[in-house]
């Protein structure tokens, strides 16, 4: 996080609080804790935090998520009205959407059905694959382990509780909204439509693929951060514009 946005933050003059929430690499290794869809839980503690420091704004506090910290960032705006801004990278509506739709087609049709509409032939044949790819039983043993949940499919299950999509009309911060094209067009499309049904101020801004292949843009974080820096910039001293 330090090298994604941390060190140019400061560079800008923010006073600046990284922390992993649940389910984020250091707090499952570390101290066991799981995602949990209400992400505006944990985080109003970091944001109780920061807002009693006697050298922060309470009335400036921008919070920035990457890749799933995109979803959490926006389900905490939307609970959360203390926040000025809100950077979110990528702006995740439906984690479950979002992971289905990063498969192909056919696998996608099995990932999608309910629980209950899932034979127990078609979930025994999705285990057998499962067990036959080095790449599926990462992926499985990552989202059981951050979860807390067991195969695959039950991840994906589980996954239907985060989406943010009737709570985005709660947010009034200052919203950016950053997508790649190179992350395909079910991100651009959340992007969108995350655009569309937050009321306040929000930018979407689009990284065309030659200028980032990478996921949140981590093959050109020089470009990323002015983006996020150049726009938070404008957010938090429009105030003065105004009175001056």
């Amino acid at each position: 996080l330090y090298f994604h946005a941390g060190w140019a933050a400061l560079r800008r003059g923010y006073h600046v609080l990284l922390f992993e929430g649940p389910g984020q690499s250091g707090a499952v290794n570390e101290r066991g804790l799981r995602f949990r869809p209400d992400y505006e839980v944990p985080v109003r503690a970091a944001i109780d935090f920061v807002a009693g420091r006697p050298d922060v704004d309470p009335e400036r506090i921008a919070l920035l998520g990457f890749n799933w910290g995109g979803h959490f960032a926006l389900r905490v705006a939307a609970h959360d009205q203390r926040l000025r801004a809100v950077i979110a990278d990528a702006p995740i509506i439906s984690l479950f959407e979002h992971m289905v739709g990063m498969n192909p087609t056919e696998v996608r049709q099995v990932l999608a059905l309910p629980a209950d509409q899932l034979p127990a032939m078609l979930r025994a044949q999705v285990e057998r694959v499962v067990a036959a790819s080095p790449t599926l039983r990462y992926y499985e043993a990552a989202l059981s382990r951050r979860l807390g949940t067991g195969p695959l499919l039950d991840s994906f299950q589980a996954l239907r509780a985060y989406d943010v999509g009737p709570y985005l009309r709660q947010i009034h911060a200052a919203t950016l909204l950053i997508v790649s094209e190179a992350e395909g067009p079910d991100a651009l499309a959340q992007a969108r439509l995350a655009a569309e049904r937050i009321p306040g101020a929000s930018t979407v801004h689009v990284f065309a693929a030659d200028e980032a292949a990478a996921q949140c843009q981590l093959d050109n974080l020089s470009g990323l951060t002015s983006v996020i820096f150049d726009w938070l910039d404008k957010i938090m001293t429009e105030d003065a514009v105004v009175a001056a």
